[in-house]
């Protein structure tokens, strides 16, 4: 199949990431062909995009394993 149009994906990641994690979901965003890929920390500055006053969820409902939709 053919995607006329460009591939990218925003990706909300915590404050305290670590620098390793945060290359791989890069190198991960490029191996699976994204033409663009974005990664929004919160900070005292910019905020943060969602609420969390009822505290963190236990997991996380994807995986990079979980096949494209």
């Amino acid at each position: 199949p053919f995607v006329d149009g460009s591939i990218s994906k925003t990706i909300n990641m915590p404050a305290d990431c670590p620098f390793e994690e945060f290359r791989d979901v890069f190198r991960e965003a490029h191996r699976r062909g994204l033409k663009g890929c974005t990664a929004f920390r919160p900070n005292p500055v910019t905020g943060a995009i969602l609420d969390t006053a009822s505290g963190p969820a236990d997991r996380h409902c994807c995986n990079p394993e979980r096949e494209c939709d």
